[in-house]
């Protein structure tokens, strides 16, 4: 490494204007090394008032110690576990998961400087953590914090910051799913590997398989069951199996990295990595212990990956013990979730290219999530979390309010267009309608009766909340109103003369045509591009 330049002292004062680059530095000060899995306290205390004053009720979790010793028993790990979670409520009907882990792996190796002092040299930061993932977690901070002095997110927020991810550990995400903490509609994993966005990834088990024997002098070997010799028809079944395995494919890309080395697809895999028996060269050795990992594609189960190789192995004439540990499972999103399509929009804008769409090799404690919950999951790099800050958090935050009108004379299919129109903008956010009532006046009945009573507003309550106003209130208003609520999309019917773009509908003159049409050319590619249309418009008030 070259050497660094003016390290950042770890103790700095925390400063609610800390830039990103102030933000990534304190950051990896603080040694959340795993294993052993330490100083998570100290960083989850250190981040709560950042959430805070964003506005954010902040959530600090601990794991019960006989949770953690009866689910984490790596021998490696010790301490207690504190995991962040910070909501953001800002009454939107979506909620929006964020996942970043707060732990690295141990600094081995020449280091020029202290790793956890982070420092810049010639347009780059060196410190452990820059690249997984606390430069993910600084990201989102500037972010957020960026789409906080903008404007009101379009989504409410759920922030989880956990621990143990470097070791496979249960006491992060994995726990927090299991308690029920895990709420959205979408989630956002930045925890990513590369530019692409990842929507899969392959899963895990440990497999263990000891062969018995019995032991005896080297002199007289004969007397004994050589464990170690007994091992190779295993290995070679293993083999067998490892080539019908790895001749499979998935239908999810490999990543960007993989693709240029000639891989196209996700492949399973079947590892044999340790091997262990012997305690002596003149004793047969009674035993022999074989371990490996099966990485498992979205097309195949953990179950069937099981079964396949307990079923190659009880083929043979030898005496073993198979023993199973199942890590994450694999994960599949549908590349033609909206979530999927926004979240690569906003890198586009904020990066200036259309990512690709890739799954991980490895594995990802974002599928235990995904598989138990079901919300639709994107996992980006930081570097594409910077994008997204470039484009100021848009996949996050609503930038402008997009209305279209719907005009025509009557029996026309306006209703008809707009009812469509409104099912396929809901994909992309909320959506409001507004109608020219002129012809049809809700004030009728008893709303009218109460009026004359003489009362200024009317609600009425049922599988619907309607309030009817006494006083007159114009377009403008009603659009105004609509922008208060958070509505990224409104489809107006009617108003022919009103200064919106507007869809025309028969045989009607009106200012601003967007398109005219007929109900005849009305299906779901049409609507497709009509509401695409809408969805690259000027923002409501910019337009005018």
């Amino acid at each position: 490494m070259m050497m660094p330049e003016k390290p950042l002292p770890p103790q700095e004062e925390y400063q609610m204007d800390l830039d990103l680059l102030d933000l990534l530095k304190k950051i990896i000060s603080f040694k959340t090394i795993a294993p052993p899995g330490s100083n998570y306290e100290a960083i989850v205390d250190w981040l709560i008032p950042i959430f805070q004053e964003m506005g954010f009720a902040t959530r600090k979790m601990a794991m019960p110690q006989e949770v953690f010793a009866s689910r984490c028993q790596d021998s490696r790990l010790e301490g207690d576990r504190f995991n962040l979670r910070a909501d953001l409520d800002v009454r939107a009907d979506k909620t929006l998961v964020i996942y970043a882990h707060l732990d690295v792996v141990p600094a081995e190796g020449d280091w020029d400087t202290d790793p956890f002092q982070a420092v810049q040299k010639e347009g780059r930061i060196y410190g452990r953590g820059v690249s997984d993932c606390k430069g993910s977690i600084a990201a989102m901070i500037a972010a957020l914090r960026a789409v906080l002095k903008t404007g009101r997110p379009k989504y409410n927020l759920s922030v989880l910051l956990t621990t143990d991810e470097e070791v496979g550990g249960y006491s992060g995400l994995c726990y927090l799913t299991d308690l029920g903490q895990v709420k959205g509609d979408t989630m956002l994993c930045m925890d990513g590997f590369c530019d692409d966005v990842v929507i899969g990834s392959n899963g895990i088990i440990t497999w263990e398989a000891t062969v018995h024997g019995r032991s005896a002098h080297s002199g007289s070997s004969f007397l004994g069951i050589n464990a170690v010799e007994r091992s190779i028809p295993v290995m070679e079944a293993l083999m067998a199996l490892k080539k019908e395995v790895q001749s499979r494919r998935s239908a999810v890309p490999s990543s960007s990295a993989l693709e240029a080395m000639g891989m196209k697809n996700l492949q399973p895999m079947l590892n044999i990595t340790m091997i262990n028996g012997g305690v002596k060269e003149n004793i047969v050795p009674d035993r022999c212990t074989m371990r490996g990992d099966r990485r498992v594609i979205p097309e195949e189960s953990m179950e069937e990956a099981m079964q396949e190789l307990e079923n190659a192995l009880n083929l043979l004439d030898v005496k073993l013990d198979l023993k199973f540990y199942p890590g994450y499972p694999p994960m599949s999103v549908n590349p033609d979730h909206p979530w999927v399509s926004e979240v690569r929009e906003a890198v586009q804008r904020g990066m200036g290219f259309f990512p690709r769409l890739s799954g991980a090799q490895g594995s990802l404690d974002q599928a235990y999530a995904t598989e138990k919950t079901g919300i639709p999951t994107c996992v980006i790099y930081n570097r594409a979390a910077a994008g997204l800050i470039q484009s100021y958090g848009q996949c996050w935050c609503c930038k402008g309010m997009k209305v279209i009108s719907v005009v025509g004379t009557k029996k026309t299919g306006k209703t008809t267009l707009v009812c469509a129109l409104v099912a396929e903008l809901a994909r992309y956010g909320r959506v409001g309608t507004v109608k020219n009532m002129a012809t049809h006046p809700v004030d009728r009945g008893d709303t009218r009766r109460h009026f004359d009573a003489g009362a200024d507003v009317v609600v009425g309550l049922g599988q619907a909340y309607l309030m009817v106003r006494r006083d007159k209130r114009d377009l403008d208003y009603a659009l105004k109103e609509m922008e208060k609520e958070g509505m990224d999309y409104v489809v107006v019917e009617g108003f022919k003369h009103s200064h919106l773009s507007k869809i025309i509908m028969g045989d009607i003159d009106a200012p601003n045509a967007l398109r005219r049409i007929d109900l005849a050319d009305v299906d779901p590619d049409l609507v497709r591009e009509l509401a695409d249309a809408v969805r690259h418009m000027a923002d409501y008030g910019e337009a005018e």
